[in-house]
């Protein structure tokens, strides 16, 4: 009752009862457009007409700002598929990259777990799975490397937190990274800069733009937050501290 779900509407496929899967994409949006320009009391906002945007770098901007996911790019002539197998539509997906720490390999399902070590370096906090990415020759080497000198519980090795990797993710939710890729493995990282703090700052995303310094620098002494902390708040919150 407080917060109700909104349905984000961005293609028309039946029309009063008959399909318009046959139709270009630019005529079914027409479509749908035409529908949305009806009294809002007719649609109220719990229906809502996604965006669309023909400038792409305004586009991603945009996505960038508000941490989406990232970009769906439609051919205007095309005809609505199913599934996958078309090059109609593609998705740009707004990367997030982060450091982590290959601690484990699971033999039965071919994955690394990833973890990163809290703040006081003590403890080792697992963040995820990973097993696409890599080059087959590379997977090869890595998932060797495990078997032969690793510490074997059923059909997990695991090894001591020295092989460190760059992944990419959509997002960190229930402590789990979603859809992480791997981008490349990083021998010449120290697994004690892979951190929880680390990993805050790189899902923040913070602009390459905006000069930031002193992250360490505490600004609440008795909560023990620090600007770096402040920073990933604002970043969640609102994509105007970007300006």
């Amino acid at each position: 009752n407080k917060r109700p779900a909104t349905l984000m509407v961005f293609d028309c496929l039946q029309e009063k009862g008959k399909d318009t899967l046959q139709l270009p994409y630019i005529k079914r949006r027409q479509r749908l457009e035409d529908i949305f320009s009806l009294s809002p009391h007719t649609y109220p906002c719990l229906l809502q007409l996604v965006e669309v945007f023909e400038n792409v770098e305004a586009c991603q901007k945009l996505v960038f700002d508000y941490k989406g996911e990232g970009v769906i790019a439609k051919r205007k002539r095309s005809i609505y598929k199913k599934g996958k197998n078309h090059r109609d539509w593609l998705k740009i997906k707004n990367w997030r990259i982060i450091q982590g720490i290959l601690t484990a390999y699971d033999h039965k399902n071919d994955y690394f777990t990833v973890s990163v070590y809290d703040d006081s370096h003590t403890t080792l906090i697992p963040i995820g799975k990973c097993k696409h990415g890599l080059t087959k020759s590379v997977h090869h080497v890595l998932r060797d490397f495990f078997l032969e000198n690793g510490e074997k519980v059923n059909s997990v090795y695991t090894l001591p937190p020295t092989t460190c990797a760059r992944i990419r993710t959509l997002d960190l939710h229930q402590h789990e990274l979603r859809e992480p890729e791997f981008e490349q493995l990083t021998p010449e990282i120290d697994a004690k800069q892979c951190t929880i703090t680390k990993l805050k700052e790189d899902m923040a995303m913070f602009p390459k733009h905006v000069n930031i310094t002193s992250l360490d620098k505490t600004y609440w002494l008795d909560l023990h937050l620090t600007k770096r902390d402040y920073l990933v708040y604002l970043r969640e919150i609102s994509p105007f501290m970007l300006r």
